[in-house]
């Protein structure tokens, strides 16, 4: 290949979340002019507070993870969700604000507010980004680089990553295969269908990195209850058994699960039996967390078991 060809090929083959989350970290920790502007962006109400810091990816054993946190002066403390086209997943803005509350319990900061990053075409379709505090457009970070991107080689080539996320949100969805993740699932799989058939699990195919919740629909739970499901919260350490709304939990059923450590939670539109057991890292290895499954799987056995106690 010729060098001059190298110039009609982008510069990256496809931009994923991740790409966009250590672009906005690197400027949080090192350009105050950049937090300035996205704090004036996302809340021109707040006091004009100074970024102290950033950090990618905080998870909480029981409440999840977050894309940014970014720590202000004073204790104030802004919890990021960012998306190009990936899914919403459940309750994922609620748990951002159960992340916020349990910091302010644990003394990380003082207040906080969440906000979500994502093209403007996502940020109006989808309902969960209503359950932010704020949002900030990719276009408006686009606009924001573009005033410096004549002069600053830096501020063009983050222009061009931002650019290139807004195009694939216009073209829509597609699955980014992570490898380590894809491994774990399809390790997973083999090892619960050995040993847990009742459960029934579908191959899992191709995962993306945020992959965290394997389902299970096995026809014995479905015959009887409809709409129902049982899902393993990896990195939660959360079995639950969801369950519609109309579906009677009585006295006995509450006082069986209590017996054996389960709670009854309240999930988005569903209710949730749930067991709690040792969070699971999708990105390690199967082999050194097989133990902990095992265990989970045995857990989500025993939902199997108690739902055909349940009626509709």
């Amino acid at each position: 290949m010729q060098q001059l060809d190298l110039l009609d090929i982008d510069k990256i083959k496809n931009v994923v979340e991740r790409d966009i989350d250590l672009l906005l970290l690197e400027e949080f920790n090192v350009n105050a002019e950049f937090a300035s502007w996205f704090m004036s962006e996302a809340f021109p109400n707040e006091n004009k507070y100074e970024s102290v810091g950033a950090w990618h990816s905080v998870s909480d054993p029981e409440l999840g993870e977050s894309d940014l946190i970014v720590l202000f002066d004073h204790g104030f403390a802004v919890l990021i969700e960012n998306k190009i086209d990936a899914r919403v997943q459940a309750r994922q803005g609620l748990r951002y604000i159960e992340r916020g509350k349990k910091g302010v319990e644990d003394g990380m900061w003082k207040n906080f507010k969440t906000c979500m990053v994502a093209p403007r075409a996502y940020l109006g379709r989808e309902k969960d980004s209503r359950t932010y505090d704020s949002s900030v457009s990719y276009e408006a970070i686009l606009e924001m680089f573009g005033q410096r991107a004549i002069t600053d080689n830096r501020a063009s080539h983050k222009s061009h990553l931002i650019r290139q996320a807004i195009e694939q949100n216009r073209r829509g969805y597609t699955l980014e295969t992570d490898e380590s993740v894809t491994r774990f699932w399809n390790e997973y799989w083999e090892f619960c269908t050995t040993h847990y058939t009742e459960l029934e699990m579908k191959p899992p195919g191709n995962r993306a990195a945020g992959s965290d919740w394997p389902v299970f629909k096995p026809a014995r739970l479905i015959r009887r209850l409809p709409n129902s499901r049982i899902v393993h919260k990896l990195a939660e350490g959360f079995i639950d058994l969801e369950l519609p709304q109309s579906y009677e939990i009585s006295e006995q059923i509450i006082e069986t699960i209590s017996a054996v450590g389960a709670t009854v939670e309240q999930t988005g539109k569903s209710r949730s039996i749930r067991l709690r057991r040792q969070p699971v890292n999708r990105a390690d290895p199967f082999e050194t967390q097989e133990e902990k499954v095992s265990d989970c799987l045995k857990s989500a056995t025993r939902l199997l078991r108690l739902s055909e106690s349940i009626s509709e």
